[in-house]
């Protein structure tokens, strides 16, 4: 059995004196330049789980996060993200960064435009379907979440939801495509980073109930073969697996 060394991490605080936040800004810049440069996921990944590990996790790195593991690894990479977003919005609210409603609520629309552009974008096959349903739970629970707070129609999630629920039902009727992975067409490959398999540390993310607003997580060595798991509820706690931790040096 492998050794487990805990490493606590707090919801986090405002990370922009942090240099991995300056580094993130910069390259995620990027997306809104003139010339379209292409922008470098494998680092702002590796610069959102440093973030994660020293500052902890808030909104916005949580936003990149998301939209950097749907770039890598499309559906699977996209509900890792959600999965942690869900836990943070339905359990950390009132003290997650940044604390102005609007900004908090302009950093979901855009994600959300951002992920509706990147599935639009993705051939799915009947292998996909998993993966949909799991979105589509995801994204309902986003939403309980947010109609809660009266923030529902604000944040755009419905209209992902939606895409991914007709998404779903097409494959549903189409007796086409019976891979169990997802099948990239001729050219497209440039969409969407294929990610990586990395032997190194598996972090669990771990949001306490509303009452213990810290964090915990447990890094683990990771299986050659990683058995995905993006959300696992317990009695009193809501696990998170995060992909293995990338230990390249930050610039």
């Amino acid at each position: 059995m492998n050794d487990i060394t805990p490493h606590k991490i707090k919801t986090g605080g405002d990370p922009r004196t942090l240099p991995e936040y300056t580094s993130l800004r910069n390259e995620l810049s990027k997306l809104s330049h003139p010339a379209r440069p292409d922008v470098n996921w494998v680092y702002v990944e590796k610069c959102c789980l440093s973030l994660f590990e020293q500052n902890g996790v808030e909104l916005q790195t949580a936003a990149w996060y998301t939209l950097a593991r749907t770039q890598r690894s499309g559906l699977a990479g996209m509900n890792e993200g959600l999965a942690i977003l869900e836990a943070l919005i339905s359990r950390q609210w009132d003290v997650l960064w940044p604390q102005s409603l609007q900004v908090r609520m302009e950093i979901l629309s855009s994600l959300s435009l951002r992920l509706q552009q990147l599935m639009r974008m993705l051939p799915f096959n009947n292998g996909n379907l998993s993966e949909l349903y799991s979105a589509e739970e995801l994204l309902t629970s986003l939403g309980a979440a947010l109609q809660r707070l009266e923030l529902k129609h604000l944040s755009q999630f419905d209209t992902l939801r939606t895409l991914i629920h007709s998404s779903a039902a097409r494959l549903e009727k189409s007796n086409s495509a019976s891979d169990l992975n997802v099948t990239m067409k001729p050219g497209s490959e440039s969409s969407l980073e294929r990610a990586e398999p990395i032997e190194e540390v598996k972090w669990v993310y771990v949001v306490q109930q509303e009452n213990e607003p810290n964090v915990e997580a447990h890094s683990t060595t990771a299986a050659p073969v990683r058995q995905w798991k993006p959300f696992v509820a317990g009695m009193s706690s809501t696990l998170v697996d995060l992909p293995p931790r990338l230990d390249t040096t930050l610039s």
